[in-house]
C-alpha cells in the first residue's frame, strides 16, 4: 500500500533519511564476554519508554568490543529508534541524545541516525512520530511473529526536509508544545489514580464493618477453575468462554468486548467449569484477583483454566457483595500472600478457599453491595471522562507534530533569518526590492 505524500511548502523536499544522516544498526547483545571492554548498554527499553536518552537511567551493564565501542557509542545530537519487535505498533519508537554519554553504547535491535547536521536531530525525532512516518513503517515492516525495519528502509525512507534552520525552528515549537501537553495529560492521569483511589477506599470502608470474618470455603457450594487445553473448541460461534481478559480490576462486570466461544462441550469435564447466574469469576493466575460476576451475558458459557468459578451458598451470601468484598484491599493482601510462583504468578484453589471476608448479615450484605455499586457508577463517569480527555490530547499531540513536521502550519517565519528569508521570497517569485 502506498501512503499519499503531503503536499510541502516551496522551499520544502523529499529525501531519503540517509541524505540528511548516517544510519547504523547496533550488533551489541546483552552478553558479556572476558575479551572485550565492560560498557553500559542502552537498551531497546530505553529507546522504547524514554523520550530523551541522558546519564541518569539505569543503563545493564554489559560487554563491547573496541571496534563496536567506536560505531555504537551514545552521542549527542543521536536518534536512536526501535528496529525490531513482535508487532509493528512498536517499530519505530524514537528517542533523543542531548549529550555525550562516555561508556554508554547502543545495544541489539536499535538503529540509530547520527544526523550531519545537528539542526535536523530533533526533527527527525519528531518526524519519526508523525502519523504520516508511522503510517509508512506499518507499510514496511514484515514478518509474522517478529518484524523489522531492513537496512533498505533505513536508509532510504523519504522524508519531508524543510531548510535546517526551520528544521531546528519546528523542533523548539514542538518542544514546548509537547511539553504543555504532556504536563497536562500527566496531570489528568494524577487525577485517575486519585479517582481510584478514592473509589476503593469508599468500597474498603463499606466492606469493613468490624464483623466476623470467614473462609471463602463456608460460602461456597462450589468452587473450581475451567479446563485446560480448549484451544481446538474455540470457534466463530457458541458458548461464551471467559478469560481473565473479560475480567476487570475495576468493577465486578463482565468485558464483553474480547469475548471467545467454544463449541461441541459436552462431555463431564466441561460441564464442571459451566457457568450459572450469580457465579464470581476470579483471575487465578497474572493479573491476581480480578473478579466478575456471571451475568446473563454468559450464562451457560465456560471458563479458562486461568479462571477460578466461586458459586455461592445464596442463603448465607449474597454474590455481589462476596465479589466487591473479594476486591478489597485487605483480601488483595491475603491474595499476595497466598501466591506462588517465578516468572508466572499463581493462586491456588485452595488458596482461594482460604480468603477471608467480613461477613455481616445477608440483608446488610446487599445494601453494602448496593453501595459499592453506587461508588464504582459515580466515579466511572468521571473516570471516562478523563480518559477520553487523555485520549483527545494525546491525538492533538500527534496531529500536531505531523503538521508541524510536514510544513502545514508555518511556525518558523518570525524566527528566520533575513538573508534566508529573502532566499525564499525569489525561490516563490516573490520580487521585491530589499534595501
Amino acid at each position: 500500500m502506498t501512503i499519499p505524500q503531503p503536499a510541502l511548502p516551496a522551499t520544502w523536499r523529499w529525501q531519503p533519511l540517509d541524505s540528511l544522516s548516517r544510519v547504523k544498526v547496533s550488533t551489541v547483545d546483552k552478553k558479556s564476554y572476558p575479551d572485550e571492554v565492560p560498557v553500559r548498554l542502552c537498551n531497546y527499553t530505553d529507546v522504547y519508554y524514554q523520550d530523551v536518552i541522558t546519564s541518569d537511567l539505569a543503563f545493564m551493564e554489559a560487554t563491547a568490543s573496541a571496534e563496536q565501542i567506536s560505531r555504537f557509542s551514545v552521542q549527542a545530537g543521536d536518534v536512536p529508534i526501535t528496529k525490531d519487535s513482535e508487532t509493528s505498533d512498536d517499530i519505530g519508537r524514537p528517542s533523543y541524545v542531548p549529550e555525550d554519554l562516555p561508556g554508554v553504547v547502543y545495544g541489539y535491535h536499535l538503529a540509530i541516525y547520527q544526523p550531519f547536521d545537528p539542526n535536523y536531530s530533533k526533527f527527525i525525532r519528531y518526524l519519526f512520530d508523525s502519523s504520516y512516518i508511522r503510517a509508512e513503517l506499518q507499510t514496511r515492516t514484515p514478518g509474522v511473529t517478529r518484524v523489522g525495519l531492513s537496512q533498505d528502509t533505513l536508509r532510504n525512507l523519504r522524508v519531508p526536509t524543510p531548510p535546517p534552520y526551520i528544521a531546528a525552528g519546528i523542533a523548539d515549537y514542538l518542544d514546548h508544545e509537547t511539553a504543555e501537553i504532556d504536563a497536562f495529560v500527566e496531570d489528568q492521569h494524577k487525577i485517575l489514580h486519585l479517582v481510584s483511589e478514592r473509589r476503593w477506599s469508599a468500597i474498603d470502608r463499606a466492606i469493613e464493618q468490624g464483623t466476623e470474618r470467614v473462609p471463602l470455603r463456608r460460602l461456597a457450594k462450589y468452587l473450581t477453575s475451567g479446563s485446560r487445553n480448549w484451544s481446538s473448541l474455540l470457534s466463530e460461534s457458541g458458548d461464551p468462554f471467559v478469560r481473565i481478559t473479560n475480567i476487570s480490576r475495576n468493577h465486578v462486570r463482565i468485558l464483553s468486548e474480547d469475548m471467545e466461544f467454544v463449541a461441541g462441550v459436552e462431555d463431564a469435564e466441561g460441564a464442571r467449569a459451566k457457568i450459572q447466574m450469580g457465579d464470581i469469576l476470579m483471575s487465578i493466575t497474572a493479573d491476581l484477583g480480578s473478579v466478575a460476576l456471571a451475568d446473563e451475558s454468559i450464562e451457560g458459557g465456560y471458563t479458562s483454566q486461568h479462571v477460578c468459578l466461586i458459586r455461592p451458598n445464596n442463603q448465607l451470601a449474597d454474590p455481589k457483595y462476596v465479589a466487591y468484598a473479594l476486591l478489597s484491599s485487605k483480601v488483595k493482601a491475603q491474595i499476595a500472600e497466598k501466591s506462588y510462583g517465578g516468572t508466572k504468578i499463581q493462586l491456588s484453589l485452595e488458596g482461594v478457599r482460604e480468603l477471608e471476608i467480613p461477613l455481616p448479615p445477608l440483608q446488610e450484605q446487599r445494601g453494602v453491595a448496593q453501595q459499592c455499586e453506587d461508588y464504582v457508577t459515580t466515579t466511572e463517569g468521571l473516570s471516562s471522562e478523563l480518559q477520553r480527555i487523555i485520549a483527545l490530547s494525546r491525538e492533538r499531540r500527534a496531529a500536531l507534530i505531523t503538521a508541524a513536521v510536514t510544513g502545514q502550519i508555518d511556525v518558523t517565519a518570525k524566527n528566520k533569518p533575513a538573508a534566508e528569508q529573502i532566499e525564499d521570497d525569489v525561490a516563490q517569485g516573490l520580487h521585491r526590492e530589499y534595501a
